[in-house]
């Protein structure tokens, strides 16, 4: 049974690559699935594209006085998820962070 489960861990690992936040933020070393990684680059070049630097734009999104400010409070993924959320949302699109 040990040995599956390392296998799995394993195969969990390989089908991951380490996230690049487009926040300047503070990493927390975040993975995300291999499949996924090209449609969040997609999107997350499409915000700098239309809206400018993700952190320039989620701060005044969300009301933040300074750009350091909001990175005190959420991580640079954080910032990257939020400026997702509330671009595809103003887009008449869903999103679902998980």
């Amino acid at each position: 049974m040990k040995t599956q489960d390392n296998q799995m861990r394993m195969m969990e690992v390989a089908d991951t690559v380490t996230y690049e936040p487009y926040s300047t933020g503070g990493k927390i070393g975040t993975m995300i699935p291999t499949g996924m990684a090209g449609a969040v680059e997609n999107v997350l070049y499409a915000i700098e594209q239309e809206k400018g630097p993700v952190d320039q734009w989620v701060r005044q999104q969300l009301g933040f006085y300074t750009v350091e400010e909001l990175q005190r409070v959420l991580s640079a993924e954080q910032i990257d998820g939020v400026a997702m959320a509330i671009f595809q949302m103003g887009r008449g699109r869903g999103f679902i962070l998980g």
